[in-house]
């Protein structure tokens, strides 16, 4: 039989109690892998700075990750760091009846997409790695590589995370929020919220450049967010350090944001890529190359997967609420169905045309 009597204790030495469960100080909450998230002095996540702050690029110490999550993500990035150089050297050493430096450009292609989709390197770094291959190789001379970073499209991004960032600060993006929730209906559900901003954003898009609408709306995607995780937190629905970037209503939020304004557009940042790949394959292959750069074209404007598939959808990804494994894996089915579209829809526009004939 246990004793009620407590445990005796020096004259002159305080009482101690059983060791309470105690908030993290303010600053970064710790997770499973490390630090993760703001917080504030009483452990709760400071949601605005916590948005603010995020990055496209996150070791796995800076991340909130379950052991199989993070057993996961080691085992990709370090995949990548192998496969990207053997994925080029392979299609480099292929008999492939092309000019030089057009297998050399797409080998280097390749290697760049594993690069993206494994992430053993910020993708940012990866694109850069991929320039620097095609002027070592011979591709393009220094000049040639580097001049489409003076676009005019990047530095619309660049206004538009400046934009967002301030419009979070200052709360006017709450506000803007605030006034989607309160349109009838929408504010019922999650479900209705994100159909309600997919719908906003495709009647945007079409009257205004698809990257102009996502640049416009990315603001309040994340005011929205910023009430939602609020709300949340409020109802003690969420741990008091969660992370609002990794909320599932945030990511779809930005991929309906990126996909809506996606669909009503056919010339894309990619097809300025890949056509220029296509049309020399299907000459070699004595093919006609208007019809296969027209279905490079129109599968461009169905590009879900990667951030670089788009503007939209590097500007979503730029939001840093939206994962590459989330967008490979939502991306994923959009990218099928965009292709039997296309596989089906294509020859019968040209049989009904008669153009490429």
């Amino acid at each position: 039989m246990k004793s009620d009597e407590t445990e005796p204790r020096q004259p002159g030495v305080a009482p101690t109690a059983p060791n309470p469960v105690q908030p993290p100080p303010a600053g970064r909450a710790e997770g499973p892998s490390g630090p993760s998230t703001l917080v504030d002095a009483s452990g709760r996540t400071d949601v605005t700075k916590a948005l603010m702050g995020q990055a496209t690029y996150r070791s796995l110490g800076e991340q909130r990750l379950s052991p199989a999550e993070e057993r996961f993500e080691r085992a990709r990035r370090t995949t990548g760091l192998w496969l990207a150089p053997l994925v080029a050297a392979v299609f480099l050493a292929l008999p492939l009846d092309m000019a030089p430096s057009q297998q050399t450009l797409a080998g280097i292609l390749l290697g760049v997409i594993v690069l993206w989709v494994t992430e053993p390197v910020p993708i940012p770094v990866g694109g850069l790695i991929g320039v620097a291959a095609i002027v070592v190789f011979g591709v393009v001379p220094p000049d040639d590589a580097l001049s489409p970073f003076g676009s005019p499209t990047i530095f619309m991004f660049i206004g538009a995370f400046i934009l967002a960032q301030a419009m979070l600060k200052h709360g006017v993006a709450r506000r803007f929020a605030f006034f989607v929730l309160s349109l009838p209906g929408v504010g019922r559900s999650t479900f209705r919220l994100i159909v309600a901003f997919g719908v906003i954003t495709c009647l945007l898009s079409a009257f205004v450049s698809n990257t102009t609408t996502v640049a416009m709306l990315l603001p309040t995607a994340l005011g929205l967010l910023t009430v939602i995780a609020k709300m949340l937190q409020d109802r003690g629905m969420v741990a008091p350090g969660f992370d609002p970037a990794r909320l599932r209503v945030g990511a779809a939020l930005v991929l309906m944001l990126a996909y809506g304004a996606g669909v009503g557009g056919l010339l894309t940042a990619s097809a300025a890529v890949v056509v220029p790949i296509i049309i020399p394959i299907a000459a070699a292959a004595q093919v006609d190359p208007f019809v296969p750069a027209l279905a490079a074209t129109f599968a461009a404007s169905f590009g879900f997967m990667l951030p670089v598939s788009t503007p939209q959808n590097a500007i979503a990804y730029g939001s840093g609420v939206v994962p590459i494994t989330t967008m490979i894996r939502s991306g994923f089915t959009f990218d099928v169905i965009g292709a039997l579209l296309i596989i089906l829809g294509l020859p019968l526009m040209v049989a009904l045309t008669g153009i490429g004939g």
